[in-house]
């Protein structure tokens, strides 16, 4: 049986900051690499939107451990989360010859909190 799991240093990151983290994992095959994939995905009315901004390897070169990982972050967009549409940032890792993945969501905002967009009247 094969585990994956990533964990972030941070629960919320400036933008253009080094995003931080661990990755553990167990698998029954010697992995050579796992892969990195940033992206951001909306959710809401309308169709969902995903895009993949950075993928990147890390070597691994074992069945079990724990690896450090560092990958600068985009300035743009920020993540927000409004009445009509979500914007949510998600780093991935994976080892793809086992179709082993994990996924945990990201925080990158100017401010300490995530951006809440509110309907006005008129």
């Amino acid at each position: 049986m094969s585990e994956l799991n990533i964990s972030l240093n941070a629960d919320t990151y400036k933008p253009g900051a080094t995003l931080s983290g661990h990755m553990q994992w167990s698998t029954d095959e010697l992995m050579d690499e796992a892969t990195f994939r940033l992206g951001w995905r909306t959710s809401g009315i309308g169709t969902e939107d995903i895009e993949i901004v950075e993928i990147w390897k890390e070597p691994v070169n074992a069945t079990s451990g724990t690896i450090h990982f560092e990958h600068p972050l985009p300035v743009f967009p920020y993540s927000f989360s409004g009445e009509l549409i979500t914007l949510t940032w998600f780093l991935e890792a994976s080892f793809d010859s086992i179709n082993t993945s994990d996924v945990i969501d990201i925080l990158i905002t100017p401010q300490d909190a995530e951006i809440r967009l509110h309907a006005t009247s008129s």
